[in-house]
This record gives C-alpha cells, sequence and structure tokens, in this order.
C-alpha cells in the first residue's frame, strides 16, 4: 500500500478539521478541502473540472438541496400558523397527565426537523414544567432530549435525508435499523427525567370529548403524516413527499374554519427559511466529488480494510471529532461516507455503517456546545451549560453505552 496515498487524505482531513475548529463556515470549510483534495493528488485544473463536472451531474446535487429546503418550509408553515400549538392543545386532555404531555410535546415538535426547532417546544414545555415544579436545566434537557430522539429513525430529517444519499443505502432500511436508538433515548429519558417526579393529572377527555380532541390533533398532524407514509410506504421522492405535505398544510390553513394568516402566502412560505442549509449540502455533496475522483483513494482504502483495521473505528473517531466541535451531523456525514464508499463493503455492511455514521454523529452534535437548539433551550430557560451537563451525568454513559450494543446487535443480526 502506498503510505502517501494516506498520509495525503490525512492532511486534508486534518486541514478541514483546524478550519471547523476556527469556525470557518461549513460549506467553505468543505468546498477548500475539496479543491485541496484534488490539488494535493495532482489532478490539477482538469480533476478539478471533471469533479465538479461528476457533482453536476449527480442528481443528488439536486434533488437533495430542494428535498431539505421543503423540509424546512414545511415546519416553518405549521409552526407559524399555529398548527404545532393546536396538535399539543388537543394532545393534553386525551393524555390527562402532565408528564406524558411533557414528554410527548418535543417529541411531535421534533417531527419537523428545522434549525433550532427546540426552541418552538420551550413555551410548552416551561408551561408543564413550572406544573411539575422543575429547575430550569431539567426542562432544558428534557425538551432537548425528547426534541432529538426521532432523529435517529426518521425518513423527514434532513440528516437521514442526507447520510441515505451519501451512501446510496435507502432511507427507509436506515431508520428501521437505527429505531432501537430512539427507543433507548425515550426510556432513559424517562428514567433519568422524570420517573422520580410526582406527576400532575389534568383533566382527561372522555367519550365524544376525547374523539374530538383527536380529531383536531389528527387533522393538524396531516401535513407530517402524508409525506412519512408517501416517502416510507410508497418510496416517492422525498422532495415530492414533503411537497404534498406543504399543499394539505396550505388547504388546512387557507380552506379550513379557522382564522387565516395574516400574511400572504410568499410570505408564509419563504420568509426566515434557511437557506444557508443549501450551501453546507452542495459543498458536502461536491466533496463526495472530489474523493470519488480521486482512483488511488478507493484502492488504498481497499488496502488498508484488508489489513484489519476496522472500519467502525475510523467511523467513531472522525464522526466524533467533526460532530461535537461543528454541532452538525452533516459535517461527519459528508467526511466520513465517501471514505466508507471507497471500502469493499458488502450492501448490508455499508448499511451498518450508515446507521453507526448517523448515531456517532447524534452523539457528539447533542452534547456540542455549539448545538443551535442547546444553544437557544439555554438562552430561553436562563440555564446554564455546565448545570445542563450534570443533569447528562446518566444519560451521556446510557447514550454511549447504548450505541454499542445496538451496534454489537445489529451487526450480529444483519451479518
Amino acid at each position: 500500500m502506498d503510505i502517501t496515498v494516506i498520509i495525503k487524505l490525512v492532511i486534508v482531513i486534518a486541514v478541514l478539521l483546524i478550519l471547523v475548529f476556527k469556525k470557518i463556515k461549513p460549506e467553505i470549510a468543505l468546498t477548500v478541502c475539496s479543491l485541496l483534495l484534488l490539488l494535493i493528488y495532482g489532478k490539477g485544473l482538469k480533476g478539478i473540472a471533471d469533479a465538479f463536472l461528476g457533482f453536476v451531474r449527480d442528481g443528488n446535487t439536486w434533488s437533495l438541496p430542494a428535498a431539505v429546503i421543503l423540509i424546512g418550509i414545511l415546519g416553518g408553515v405549521m409552526g407559524k400558523t399555529g398548527m404545532l400549538q393546536r396538535m399539543v392543545d388537543d394532545l393534553k386532555p386525551m393524555a390527562g397527565s402532565t408528564k406524558w404531555t411533557i414528554l410527548l410535546t418535543p417529541l411531535i415538535i421534533g417531527l419537523l426537523s428545522v434549525t433550532g426547532g427546540a426552541y418552538i417546544s420551550c413555551p410548552m414545555v416551561d408551561e408543564l414544567g413550572n406544573t411539575l415544579k422543575l429547575a430550569p436545566e431539567r426542562k432544558a434537557a428534557i425538551n432537548l432530549v425528547y426534541r432529538h430522539a426521532v432523529f435517529f429513525s426518521y425518513p423527514l430529517s434532513g440528516t437521514t435525508i442526507v447520510i441515505a444519499q451519501l451512501s446510496g443505502v435507502d432511507v427507509g432500511k436506515i431508520c428501521l435499523v437505527d429505531l432501537p436508538m430512539v427507543v433507548l433515548v425515550l426510556v432513559a429519558g424517562y428514567f433519568i427525567f422524570l420517573r422520580d417526579i410526582e406527576d400532575v393529572k389534568l383533566q382527561r377527555a372522555k367519550g365524544k370529548e376525547f374523539f374530538l380532541h383527536l380529531k383536531g390533533f389528527f387533522i393538524n398532524f396531516l401535513p407530517i403524516l402524508v409525506p412519512l407514509i408517501l416517502a416510507v410506504a410508497f418510496k416517492l421522492p422525498m422532495v415530492i413527499s414533503v411537497a404534498a405535505g406543504i399543499i394539505i398544510a396550505l388547504a388546512l390553513i387557507y380552506l379550513g374554519p379557522g382564522k387565516k394568516p395574516e400574511q400572504d402566502i410568499f410570505s408564509l412560505l419563504f420568509k426566515k427559511v434557511n437557506y444557508k442549509m443549501l450551501l453546507v449540502v452542495f459543498a458536502a455533496l461536491f466533496f463526495k466529488a472530489a474523493v470519488s475522483s480521486v482512483g488511488e483513494i478507493a484502492v488504498a482504502m481497499r488496502e488498508l480494510a484488508a489489513s484489519g483495521l476496522p472500519v467502525e473505528l475510523i467511523i467513531v473517531i472522525i464522526g466524533f471529532i467533526t460532530s461535537f466541535p461543528t454541532g452538525s451531523i452533516q459535517a461527519p456525514a459528508a467526511i466520513i461516507l465517501p471514505i466508507i464508499l471507497t471500502f469493499p463493503l458488502s450492501e448490508t455492511e455499508l448499511l451498518l455503517c450508515a446507521c453507526l455514521t448517523l448515531c456517532v454523529g447524534m452523539f457528539g452534535y447533542f452534547f456540542s456546545p455549539v448545538h443551535m437548539c442547546q444553544i437557544l433551550t439555554l438562552e430561553y430557560f436562563h440555564a446554564t451549560l455546565p448545570k445542563l451537563m450534570k443533569e447528562y451525568r446518566y444519560f451521556i454513559p446510557v447514550f454511549a453505552v447504548g450505541i454499542a450494543v445496538w451496534y454489537t446487535a445489529a451487526k450480529l443480526l444483519l451479518l
């Protein structure tokens, strides 16, 4: 094996990490390192042009960013028009329990995969937490844990879509394999944060009243439910599935009996959409195209795999040191998966690697001090990061051990 090939790749990754630690925007860092990678392997201007051409011709280059933006639009529409709040209002009398409602509220809000989305559920969690007499840091922990639990196994998550597209693995398979991690986080969250808290019972709706609340909840949940069914059950493209959800949301808003929004439809759809995320997605896809265009890397990785270095070790190391300082899961996915694709892996092994990338990225991202949801949640509850980390003193090891146990079990069952 030509060790210089590996050294060059390590240099590129090291430069990327340095740029990340220096708080250079991820889209700039990824683009710079894509060009550096092509130049350091002697590809020159022709190599850059060929990689760019492959990037442009790849269907994912256009479908993936479109899906991410549409998900953001759907989340914005449902949040700005009060559909999310109405879902929670109908949930309370059905649950009949403050403890269950405070868990389910951020979990439902988490179904909208938007940057900083945990902030949406803060007022509701705050109100319920005051009823349960919870400290600010405990309310923050519950909001963050239950907001993100579903992200391990959620086909409408931008991160899951990115990982599926970069790896070429079916998004439904990733969600199915990672589903036990959702259960682990939900159960661990209850036992660590709420089991010993005395519940405050709410007036439970019965009979006709219960079904009226269930109907209200279901109607407001339709814009999320329909895309899930279309994407998972019917395997329609994510762009079409999410667009259908947006159309349903608009129909409910403008054709339903409720109060119509004051803003015009253009502002409702497109104002405050996080278009900057497009740059990150484009940069990640270009980095993938750059790595794929360098044949020497594929040869070296096949030889490295033959030497016995576990591919899981590569994922864990790179995954954590890229997700923790960036507060992003897209960063490790963009770096890891193009490299992993050069290994001689079976379809099942590639599936496991994609799932592990998501879980390790989630671990680093969740506890990152620059995690946007965490920053906004701490600000809302006037809580501090050290006290929040104290709340996590049991949750962190359970989370880490859970990933190891889950992956070992999945590997034994699938391989």
